[in-house]
């Protein structure tokens, strides 16, 4: 991403890949999916922030550890659906958008 969001090239490519897959997935176009991805690196590696919604503070290896299409769904979920942050609530959306795409 340019400007990095990270100085780990690792990070700054991962995130990367999922502004692209956010856009691919929900078809924003990549200056938004950038944007997005951006505001939820910052607002969840933020400890004011995660006290206030009850999450712990994010960090490179719990991003890593969600994987790409999680990343994803959490940010759409979270930023543009503004979904109630408790995560019974975010599984709960989770379950029934995946069985909705999946068409199961």
């Amino acid at each position: 991403m340019d400007p990095p969001i990270s100085p780990d090239e690792d990070v700054d490519d991962y995130f990367g890949e999922i502004a692209t897959a956010l856009g691919r997935h929900f078809g924003y176009p990549i200056s938004h999916s950038e944007a997005l991805v951006r505001e939820y690196y910052g607002k969840f590696i933020d400890p004011a922030f995660c006290r206030s919604i009850g999450f712990r503070v994010h960090d490179d290896e719990l991003f890593f550890h969600e994987g790409g299409f999680e990343m994803v769904l959490s940010i759409h979920y979270y930023l543009v659906l503004k979904g109630d942050p408790s995560r019974e609530a975010y599984l709960r959306w989770r379950r029934e958008y995946v069985s909705a795409y999946l068409g199961a």
